[in-house]
């Protein structure tokens, strides 16, 4: 496991915690990495948003792409990840 504290002003105010492929925000799960991208749930629900990741030749990501309101036939595409991770 890996843990990353974040302090302001001396207050601990975010923590995140890598176990295997699932990252943890303030001992709530964020997310956990399948072999096409990643997987994150949704707020509320008990479904996950599946994100897909474009891979170049040597493995690096170059867009990823996400069905943002589950309805199948709209995508977001990005080119980068998200900040924070």
């Amino acid at each position: 496991m890996i843990r990353k504290q974040v302090y302001t002003a001396g207050t601990l105010t975010v923590t995140r915690e890598y176990v295997g492929g699932y990252e943890y925000v303030n001992n709530t799960l964020s997310f956990m990495g399948t072999a096409e991208g990643r997987a994150t749930p949704v707020t509320g629900q008990t479904n996950w948003r599946y994100e897909l990741d474009f891979k170049d030749h040597l493995g690096n990501v170059r867009a990823t792409i996400a069905d943002l309101n589950g309805d199948g036939a709209r995508f977001y595409v990005g080119a980068k990840r998200r900040s924070g991770h």
